[in-house]
């Protein structure tokens, strides 16, 4: 599954065969179309496919039938850096500052945290969840938080604070697996890697990076 924007300016949410490379299903995300890469998102968990639908909430399709499940509303909306899904939940970081666990199934809110930290930057937030926590970045003024959540409770297990390599604004992308958080950068920052059961930096490379998945002990950077 992959977000994308038409030709004809349609945003849409398009399933494709991994092996064939055929385009299995195109559906139409309600909304404004993005303006910005941080718009873009999408997560698939609980047999249904979530993306952002920009300024109402967050837009589900039926993955087993590739059909339309609604919008579930998020107060202020949402954006796809901001948020994950996975184990039968999706976790979002809302334009009013608030995290919420859903379950994925129902849509039902099961858990909510608040994050004072969100400032006067509401877009300057990034969201994964990988290891058994929800890791959230934010960027406010000349730092950068790093914040780690209980995946049921969303009760606060850390916070840290982050030097960067390049500008203090939004991260471009937040990736986790075990104890590892990655966060990219693009020009003129870099790649910084935590130790996020310790609090510690265990590695930071200078070079501009775009999009990254992690899987064990490999991060695959764009």
């Amino acid at each position: 599954w992959a977000a994308a924007v038409d030709d004809d300016g349609t945003w849409s949410a398009v399933r494709v065969d991994p092996v064939s490379g055929e385009t299995l299903a195109h559906i139409r995300i309600p909304g404004r179309i993005p303006s910005d890469r941080s718009h873009h998102g999408i997560v698939v968990s609980g047999g249904y496919v979530w993306t952002p639908a920009l300024r109402d909430g967050l837009f589900r399709i039926d993955a087993g039938t590739n059909t339309p499940s609604g919008i579930v509303a998020v107060t202020g909306g949402v954006v796809g850096a901001a948020m994950d899904g996975g184990d039968g939940a999706v976790w979002a970081v809302g334009n009013d500052s608030a995290l919420r666990r859903f379950d994925a199934r129902t849509t039902d809110v099961t858990a909510t945290a608040l994050i004072s930290e969100m400032g006067l930057m509401p877009t300057g937030v990034d969201l994964a969840y990988g290891g058994g926590t929800v890791w959230v970045t934010v960027a406010d003024a000349n730092i950068r938080h790093l914040i780690g959540f209980d995946p049921l409770t969303l009760e606060r297990r850390y916070h840290y604070v982050l030097p960067s390599l390049g500008l203090v604004s939004d991260a471009y992308e937040l990736a986790a697996d075990g104890d590892r958080v990655v966060i990219t950068e693009t020009w003129p920052g870099g790649v910084t890697v935590v130790d996020g059961a310790a609090g510690l930096i265990v590695g930071q490379h200078r070079f501009a990076t775009a999009g990254i998945s992690v899987d064990g002990d490999r991060a695959w950077l764009l």
